[in-house]
Formats: structure tokens, C-alpha cells, sequence
């Protein structure tokens, strides 16, 4: 292939990356907007987007471990997209018994469908229409904290520790590339991603930690502008003392998290779990991260406030 050719080449990817980095800020902001509404079919259509991405995202890992189980991969996803309604709405009692039924299911077909279907299809399904969905659910339990812990959060509150989980999980990557492309020289993880430096992660870290304090610091003040109130207020000052540690924590979980999902593309030989946004992979690709922060970041609301 000529110079020319590979310079088109690139101009054309990095065409694809800026139109697909855009599609997702208008889908996020299209997100959180339906996340802000307080009308019922607001709730609605949020958690009905977050059930369509954990399905998306479980047939994703599904065509990663290359199942050929269709029925299983169907199953799959529709416990995945319901896991969120079960979070928002309070359906314990249908969890209670979709639950064993699904699991009995899963494995029926192990063994009446054992000649197409994997022991590694099963563990896969079980992991993405539990855990995964479950972790996508978290966005619909962060926003509801300000409900369960009544008099303890607000709920712009609860949109700004949404806004963190994105912070925590999209910041420390950019950063970290600027700052190991300027100063790296030791590989984080060489096998595992080989372009990651020990320089790189501990400056995009640090410097995430910094950015996402100041991205609080005009949250809030655009919030006690339109609805006259100080969030944290019960912190006072050590609120950005205890907002940059728990960024720090954040951030880090955050990159093991990027590690273990690029372990299993390598384990399963391919690049991106999908192409949805040319440049950029799929749902798994940009919340692989995500996944980790999340319960980690509903955890600790919930722990602080037992």
C-alpha cells in the first residue's frame, strides 16, 4: 500500500472516530437528560435505555465467545434488558421467580443443546445477564438515591455522581495517553495493552482527579445559581478532600477495569466487541470500565449510609 494510500487511510479513521465521538455525546446527553425529567414516562424511557444497552452490550460478549446458540442468546438479552426495570421499579417478587426459572433454563439447554452450545456460552450468559446488567442497573440506582436516602442526598446529588462514574471512566484513559506519550517509559500491562505506562495511568490519574474537581466545582455552582442550595453541604470543605480521594479510587478501578476487558478480547482474538461506533468499538468497548465503577460508586454510597 503507497503513503498516500495509508494517509487516506488514517484521515478516514480518524473521520469515523470524531463523527462517532459526537453520536456519543448527543446519545449520553440525550441519557442523562431523560434521567433529569421527573415525569413518569421519563422514568420509563430512561430505564428502557438502560435495559437496551445491557442487552446490547450481553450480545456483544455473546458474539465475542462466538456462541451459536441463538436461543441462548436471545435469553440472554432479555433477562439483560429486564434486570433494570427490576431495579427501578421494585419487581423483587417477578425477580424472585424469573430468576431460578432463567437459571434452570440456561441449564436445560446446556444439556439439551449440548452439541452447540459451549460450557463457556453458558458461563458467558450467566455473566452478562446478571452481573453486566446489574451494573448497567446502577445507573438507575444512583438515581435514586436522593428516594432511598431521603434527607441525605438531593437528587442533583445523584445526577453529579452519574456524571463522576463517566468522569472516572472516560478522563483517565485520555490523559493517561498525553501524559505517557510525553513521559512514558514503563509498560503498565505489555502483554495485556501494550500502548499503557506505569508514567501515564499514575499522571492520568492524578490529573483526572484534578479535572473532575473542577468539573464539581461549576456543577455547583450552576446548581446553587438555579436552585439556591450547597450540595454536600453536611461535608463542608472536606467535601473535595473526600470528592478527589474517592476520583483517585475511582480512576484506578477504572483502568484495571479497561485491563480485564481487554483480556478477554485477546483471550477471544479480536479487536472490538462490535463495530456500532466506527472508531471507537461498541457498547462494551466504551463502558467495559464503566461496569467496574459503577457498583463500586453504589457501594460506597451505600455503605456510607447504612
Amino acid at each position: 500500500m503507497s503513503t498516500k494510500a495509508k494517509s487516506k487511510g488514517k484521515k478516514k479513521q480518524r473521520g469515523e472516530r470524531t463523527a462517532s465521538s459526537w453520536l456519543i455525546f448527543a446519545l449520553m446527553t440525550v441519557y442523562l437528560v431523560f434521567m433529569w425529567m421527573p415525569f413518569p414516562f421519563a422514568r420509563v424511557i430512561y430505564t428502557a435505555l438502560t435495559g437496551l444497552v445491557a442487552a446490547m452490550a450481553a450480545h456483544e460478549l455473546m458474539n465475542a465467545v462466538k456462541s451459536k446458540n441463538q436461543l441462548l442468546n436471545v435469553l440472554t438479552m432479555g433477562v439483560s434488558a429486564f434486570m433494570p426495570f427490576v431495579f427501578s421499579y421494585g419487581l423483587k417478587l417477578p425477580l424472585l421467580v424469573i430468576l431460578p426459572l432463567y437459571v434452570l433454563a440456561v441449564l436445560f439447554i446446556m444439556v439439551s443443546m449440548n452439541k452447540k452450545t459451549k460450557f463457556v456460552d453458558v458461563l458467558t450468559a450467566l455473566y452478562s445477564s446478571l452481573w453486566i446488567s446489574f451494573g448497567f442497573s446502577c445507573f438507575v440506582l444512583i438515581r435514586d438515591i436522593y428516594i432511598k436516602y431521603d434527607g441525605i442526598y438531593l437528587k442533583q446529588e445523584g445526577f453529579f455522581f452519574v456524571m463522576l462514574v463517566f468522569g472516572c471512566s472516560w478522563v483517565p484513559d485520555g490523559l493517561a495517553y498525553l501524559v505517557g506519550k510525553r513521559f512514558g517509559k514503563h509498560k503498565l500491562c505489555p502483554v495485556i495493552s501494550p500502548k499503557k505506562t506505569v508514567e501515564g495511568a499514575a499522571g492520568g490519574v492524578l490529573l483526572s482527579g484534578v479535572a473532575l474537581l473542577i468539573v464539581y466545582v461549576l456543577y455547583s455552582l450552576i446548581v446553587e445559581h438555579i436552585y439556591d442550595i450547597t450540595l454536600f453541604a453536611a461535608y463542608g470543605w472536606l467535601k473535595y478532600v473526600y470528592l478527589y480521594i474517592i476520583t483517585i479510587v475511582l480512576c484506578v478501578i477504572s483502568i484495571f477495569g479497561d485491563l480485564a476487558a481487554s483480556v478477554i478480547k485477546r483471550n477471544f482474538g479480536i479487536k472490538d466487541y462490535s463495530q456500532l461506533f466506527p472508531g471507537h468499538g461498541g457498547i462494551m468497548d466504551r463502558f467495559d470500565s464503566s461496569l467496574f465503577v459503577l457498583p463500586c460508586i453504589y457501594g460506597l454510597i451505600t455503605v456510607l449510609n447504612l
